[in-house]
């Protein structure tokens, strides 16, 4: 299964958006189609314009590469650094993708999350597809209640146990690995019906002593986030694509979930955050 019905929901400023497209790539895929979503930025007519210019002219290979560029040198090298000292194989984000390897039809919008009445004309108008979430806050229950939208989502940590938020850290901290699981999304927090998920050994990954020793525990997590996250990620929807025997994403082999006796994680306080980033990766 090479063509995809797969649309990817893309937030620009999100690195699993790239890396996802550049594992597809690898892999041969195709899919249906890629929204590239500037968020947080409400669709006037003046960015309406300015966004119609965009879909002619700019050079759509160069989004993603060109939003990498606005961060600072030293958060751009140390992404670089983490990906080196991983398993995984390297990703140049400063470096433009061919995105119509992937896929013909690449779509640049401005929407302000996915309350946007215009974005959820959008999915419903292009409900035959399932769809790839990366990032842009909430989904309404009006969209993951509807029977006709199937929203896939590749969470940081084995469900239904690690729910929430910071799961790749509180995953690691409580159980020694890494986990992700893909499901299709449902108006609760991580309780979609679950389709797989994958366990990973805790990498050591040297570089970050030196920055985690001048008190830069947030610049090393931000990179984490960033630069190892997102593979996990990755590796786990390849291998979901690889395993189905259909050529419908939307119609995957899933199962309820049973969360009774688990509650979704918060965000990890600073501190713990810096102390569990030094027992996993040093």
């Amino acid at each position: 299964m090479s063509e995809l019905n797969l649309i990817i929901i893309g937030d620009i400023t999100c690195s699993t958006t790239r890396i996802y497209l550049e594992y597809l790539k690898r892999e041969g895929y195709k899919i249906e189609g890629l929204w590239l979503i500037n968020f947080q930025i409400k669709e006037n007519l003046k960015n309406k314009i300015k966004r119609l210019i965009s879909n002619i002219f700019s050079n759509k290979d160069k989004i993603l590469s060109n939003q990498f560029k606005t961060y600072d040198k030293e958060f751009r090298n140390l992404t670089m650094d983490i990906q080196n000292s991983s398993s995984f194989k390297s990703i140049d984000f400063g470096s433009k993708i061919e995105l119509n390897s992937i896929t013909k039809k690449v779509s640049i919008f401005n929407f302000t999350d996915y309350k946007d009445k215009n974005l959820q004309q959008l999915i419903k108008k292009n409900s035959s597809n399932a769809f790839l979430y990366t990032n842009g806050g909430i989904v309404p229950k009006t969209l993951l209640n509807d029977p006709d939208i199937k929203i896939l989502h590749i969470h940081p940590g084995i469900v239904p146990e690690f729910r929430g938020s910071d799961c790749l850290l509180w995953s690691g901290l409580k159980k020694g690995k890494f986990g992700t699981s893909c499901f299709y999304m449902n108006s609760e927090i991580d309780e979609g019906n679950l389709i797989s998920k994958k366990e990973f050994n805790v990498e050591k990954i040297n570089c970050l002593k030196e920055k985690l020793d001048n008190n830069k525990g947030d610049l090393v997590y931000r990179a984490i986030l960033y630069s190892y996250d997102p593979h996990l990620r990755a590796s786990l929807l390849i291998e979901t694509i690889k395993n189905t025997a259909i050529d419908n994403l939307k119609e995957l082999d899933c199962k309820s979930q049973n969360n009774n006796k688990f509650f979704p994680y918060l965000w990890m306080h600073e501190k713990i955050r810096t102390k569990t980033i030094r027992k996993l990766f040093l």
